[in-house]
């Protein structure tokens, strides 16, 4: 059962009949994207295509303050803003050879040398979507991501497989690499391992977060929510504060925003690393383009 965007299908119709131009551009544009409404994983696998590429590249995405703060903690190139297109018309003239679309499938301004769409191996394609699971047919590469490296997606890559055909569809998963304190000191993975601690999150899915926290060894004993990309306060610190009985164990991209803040209270960062079961069909793709 699904429900998309009304308007989303017109839209689409308009530029599979070229009533509506797609323009080519003069360097590769790879695009990173979903047909379900955020919690898939694009900014990490974004900047794991990055760091695939070893070429001068920028990431154009939409105006969210925590994913531009993380890819500049990555110290990687990022321009906000709605008119891509303008940017990517000129980023051979900036210096770049590439160009990342962070949330680029439904983007259709813009002719992809790569389309790569993600799907949550926990929602899998259903709910309310941005598109039909039928538009999967454009992309290039379909990308699985999972919470844990152990969770179960072989019911999901089957039906995807009907949907795709023969385009690729791949595995890949976060791993937990360390803990990083709001002064950024890092501590090893072991450091919280059996312990009882508090999670605090404001992403789309909340529950892949406590899978890869538990996959890290804690103990989730609570968990603190706010809508994706919620904007945290003063107000939210001393609220937090008041549950602050346990460390606090939050997201990276939560982490960038509480960090400016300056809580007075013990808040360490999960930092994961997306890993991929399959990453010589990405690789060979990359390497195809340049």
């Amino acid at each position: 059962m699904f429900v998309c965007l009304p308007g989303s299908r017109t839209r689409l119709l308009l530029y599979t009949h070229r009533i509506l131009e797609t323009r080519k551009m003069d360097i590769p544009v790879i695009s990173v994207g979903n047909v379900n409404f955020g919690g898939s994983g694009k900014t990490p696998f974004t900047i794991y295509l990055y760091n695939l590429i070893q070429k001068p590249a920028c990431v154009l995405k939409r105006p969210y303050r925590d994913e531009t703060l993380l890819y500049e903690r990555y110290n990687i190139p990022v321009s906000e803003g709605k008119n891509r297109l303008k940017f990517t018309l000129h980023a051979r003239e900036l210096g770049y050879e590439a160009v990342l679309l962070d949330d680029g499938f439904q983007y259709l301004r813009i002719q992809k040398a790569l389309d790569i769409v993600l799907i949550n191996a926990r929602s899998g394609v259903s709910g309310f979507l941005r598109e039909p699971p039928s538009g999967l047919k454009r992309s290039d590469i379909v990308v699985i991501t999972s919470p844990t490296e152990r969770f179960d997606t072989s019911r999901l890559k089957h039906s995807l497989s009907k949907l795709v055909k023969d385009k690729p569809i791949i595995e890949a998963f976060y791993k937990p690499v360390s803990f990083v304190d709001t002064r950024r000191n890092e501590k090893p993975i072991s450091y919280f391992a059996g312990e009882n601690v508090i999670l605090l999150s404001a992403i789309a899915d909340a529950i892949s977060f406590e899978f890869t926290a538990r996959d890290a060894g804690v103990r989730p004993f609570f968990h603190i929510r706010y809508i994706d990309h919620h904007e945290y306060n003063l107000k939210d610190i001393i609220k937090i504060k008041k549950r602050a009985h346990l460390p606090i164990i939050t997201t990276e991209k939560d982490m960038v925003k509480l960090e400016r803040l300056h809580p007075d209270i013990d808040i360490y960062a999960l930092k994961v690393r997306l890993e991929l079961k399959e990453q010589e069909v990405i690789a060979g793709k990359i390497q195809a383009l340049f």
